[in-house]
Formats: structure tokens, C-alpha cells, sequence
């Protein structure tokens, strides 16, 4: 077990306050698992506890697919997938929203899931961060500029893809960043 132990001296944090005009930042010695320090017998014993439970845990199934779910990079940043309609869907259930609007920046898995049993393990994979969800309001111009945003570095492969549910647009790649969203092609369903 690599157990990593950061160790502050809080004298120094007293001695220095930040401010606005003078972030704080701190370097701090990093102990055990590199250095020649042993580890702690008991605390080695108790994180292998946790890590048994969380193996446990991730290991769950959660549901199940009858097709396989294209999390790659090369496909999720740069096309519509059914992956990223299903987490889009969701988002938008679960908020209660009209449509929902997400980067594929979000989805971190890059690789193909399966068809098949869908453990806690896959979804931490898929969505390992907890981004925020944020419902509002806001105008068709405004929402054209987020999709403009999403489709403005394509074909790079770049998080800022839109995945979208219950919305439908079209692009045009030649056009210059900025006006790619083909006029009118906009549909919230």
C-alpha cells in the first residue's frame, strides 16, 4: 500500500497570512512511501480495510446495457454517441429541465463499456468528478453561443463537445469558429 503522508508545520502557516495582494502558497515536505520512512503498521491495516470496502463497493452492478456504450475520446468529442445522449438524458431528468447541455469533458472513461452488467466501478470511470449541475434560464441566443463555444475547436479533439438531450442542432466545420451552428437548425424537442 503507497500511503502518502503530507505533514504541514502550522507554525509557518501562522507566520504568514495570504491577502489579496499576496496569495498563499506552500510547499510542503511529502513523508513515507518514497522517502525511506516506514509506514505506520496500524494505519496500513486500516487503509486496507477501506480499500477492501470500497473494492467491494465499485464492484456493485448498477444496471446493465443491451448495446455497447462509445466513451471514446475520438468519438465523444467530436460526434454524438449514445453514451453521452444517456448521461445528457439523465442530467435532464434528474433536473427536471427542458434540455440539458453538457461538455464531454466531463466524460473521462475513453474507451467502450461493454453490453452487459454496469458496475459502480464503469460509472466512476465514466464520470469520475463531481461537476455541479446548474439549472437556469436562458435566451435561444445565448444558447446558440454555447453550442457555437462546444463546436469551435472541432475537429480537435476538445472537452467543450456539447452532449446534449431533448435539443438538436446542426454544424457546418468549414465555417469560421464562431458561426459553425447552421441558422435555424436549432430545436429544443
Amino acid at each position: 500500500v503507497f500511503l502518502l503522508l503530507l505533514l504541514l508545520d502550522l507554525r509557518r502557516l501562522r507566520r504568514r497570512r495570504p491577502t489579496p495582494r499576496r496569495p498563499y502558497h506552500e510547499r510542503t515536505p511529502r513523508r513515507g512511501g518514497g522517502d525511506g520512512t516506514p509506514a505506520d503498521a496500524a494505519m496500513v491495516e486500516v487503509v486496507r480495510g477501506f480499500e477492501s470496502l470500497v473494492d467491494r463497493k465499485m464492484d456493485s452492478v448498477i444496471g446493465s446495457t443491451a448495446v455497447p456504450l462509445d466513451a471514446r475520446f475520438r468519438t465523444i468529442r467530436s460526434s454524438e454517441s449514445n453514451v453521452s445522449n444517456f448521461v445528457a438524458d439523465v442530467l435532464r431528468e434528474g433536473a427536471n429541465a427542458d434540455l440539458a447541455l453538457l461538455n464531454a469533458g466531463t466524460l473521462r472513461a475513453d474507451r467502450i463499456f461493454e453490453a452487459g452488467p454496469f458496475a459502480m466501478r464503469d460509472l466512476v470511470r465514466l464520470l469520475p468528478m463531481a461537476d455541479e449541475t446548474v439549472v437556469l434560464r436562458i435566451s435561444g441566443a445565448d444558447l446558440v453561443s454555447a453550442l457555437e463555444n462546444g463546436v469551435s475547436q472541432y475537429p480537435r479533439l476538445d472537452g467543450r463537445w456539447p452532449c446534449v438531450s431533448a435539443l438538436r442542432f446542426a454544424f457546418d466545420p468549414s465555417r469560421p469558429p464562431g458561426h459553425r451552428i447552421v441558422p435555424n437548425s436549432v430545436l429544443v424537442a
